[in-house]
């Protein structure tokens, strides 16, 4: 793979799993190998619902279903090897160190 395409959004919100599940199609049918999505107002406890749903390997930082949070999803076919995460308790940031493409 020559190109890598990656996509930063602000979500504002995506409980709503009609806009969640709008946002994630645009992601797939843009054909984003990495998504940074902020804003997401995940809750912790939805992590394996959100994941079923987007099909592919997602992290997540969340705080509540009205605040906060962050995910770092991968598109289809993107074989990155995590080898360590970062995130706080309280939503603000997730950080994953990866080995993609021998670097």
């Amino acid at each position: 793979m020559d190109n890598i395409n990656i996509v930063s959004m602000n979500c504002r919100g995506l409980a709503s799993r009609d806009k969640r599940k709008e946002v994630f199609q645009y992601l797939k049918l843009n054909k984003f190998h990495i998504c940074c999505l902020q804003d997401t107002h995940f809750a912790t406890n939805d992590k394996d619902n959100l994941r079923k749903e987007w099909g592919n390997e997602c992290f997540f930082s969340c705080k509540s279903s009205n605040s906060r949070g962050d995910a770092i999803l991968f598109g289809e076919g993107i074989e990155a090897e995590v080898l360590r995460v970062r995130e706080d308790n309280e939503g603000n940031f997730i950080m994953l160190h990866i080995h993609l493409f021998d670097h």
